[in-house]
């Protein structure tokens, strides 16, 4: 069994346990003071600059500032200078009651990848595929690659609004690649030296749009939260699930070894077509597919209308008065709430 399969293994049996939250990162600033005890704990060189060990990095409003900091239990210690330059740790301390979370960067490019999972592709688009490693990767159609505007990011806790003139969204939680320079055709060996860290994201979707225009159905405000913060210190080779709940109840769960093109790969795919800059983000793809996960049942989240244009991909869709939370086990959490804005 290699280090994966255990991993999976592993994220599986803790789940039917209840005990997933062992696995997963902190959901509270105070699990983070926890985890950073043990042996991947923070740590600095003697100019006071971050090593490069797993750590959470959070963007924040602070009496109309907004900066960088490091988490540290219930407080964030404030970073100076370019994050993704040359920075290093300040000596201001802030609590967290006392900070608004933000989205964790503002890139000016978010570059997707559509139907990038083998479970996806088997359950949504009725290819005959038995999963990783039953067709060469090769011998796919490669994924889609889309783009979302910097106008649909959002922070934690904050609202996606549903388009007026329509009545409810769609969407699926993601893995978030935040780029950490200037990549343009960057190979897959190469791809880890272009990756800063990662967070959650949340790929929202208006159906009813998507009839006539997919691309405006994927760009509105607030259809891409990103956060809590960025997690780095992660290999892009690791195991992760990727999870939303809506209202409490399991919608949707997949693992990171289930994508088509890996990370690496995907990094190496989008930066053939986009020359990225620092803080810009890809979403890696869809993990498991709305309503259905491989080996569990999902809560039920009605859907409430039925237009056979559409494709089933995009149901069910959430309503106002909807709470969805993604969340990706080592790296963290972010809840949302679906609501009419206007």
């Amino acid at each position: 069994m290699t280090n994966q399969d255990t991993r999976r293994c592993l994220l599986k049996t803790a789940a039917a346990a209840g005990l997933t939250a062992l696995l997963r990162p902190p959901l509270s600033f105070a699990q983070v003071e926890a985890d950073s005890s043990n042996k991947s704990s923070l740590s600095f060189d003697a100019a006071g600059a971050l090593n490069q060990s797993p750590q959470f990095i959070a963007r924040y409003e602070y009496r109309n500032n907004v900066e960088y900091g490091l988490v540290r239990g219930e407080a964030v210690i404030g970073l100076d200078g370019d994050l993704f330059g040359d920075y290093s740790v300040s000596d201001r301390s802030i609590a967290i009651a006392d900070v608004r979370l933000l989205a964790p960067v503002t890139p000016k490019k978010i570059i997707g990848l559509g139907s990038n999972s083998y479970w996806h592709r088997k359950k949504m688009l009725g290819e005959d595929i038995t999963g990783k490693g039953s067709i060469p990767a090769s011998q796919l159609k490669p994924p889609a690659v889309f783009e979302k505007a910097s106008a649909s990011v959002a922070g934690p806790g904050d609202r996606v609004c549903i388009p007026e003139g329509t009545t409810g969204v769609s969407g699926s939680a993601e893995l978030a690649v935040i780029i950490s320079r200037r990549a343009g055709n960057v190979s897959t060996t190469d791809a880890g030296n272009y990756i800063f860290g990662y967070t959650c994201a949340f790929d929202g979707f208006a159906p009813q749009i998507a009839v006539n225009d997919f691309d405006k159905a994927k760009n509105y405000p607030t259809f891409c939260p990103l956060g809590p913060w960025i997690a780095t210190g992660i290999n892009h080779s690791d195991l992760m699930e990727v999870v939303l709940r809506v209202n409490g109840g399991l919608h949707q769960k997949g693992y990171t070894d289930d994508y088509i093109l890996g990370i690496a790969d995907a990094v190496s795919l989008v930066t053939s077509r986009y020359e990225l800059e620092a803080g810009d983000v890809i979403l890696v793809g869809a993990l498991g597919s709305g309503g259905i996960a491989e080996d569990e049942e999902i809560a039920d989240v009605p859907g409430f209308t039925d237009i056979e244009q559409i494709r089933a991909v995009a149901y069910p869709k959430y309503q106002h008065g909807d709470t969805l939370e993604v969340s990706i086990d080592r790296i963290g959490a972010i809840r949302l709430d679906v609501r009419y804005c206007s």
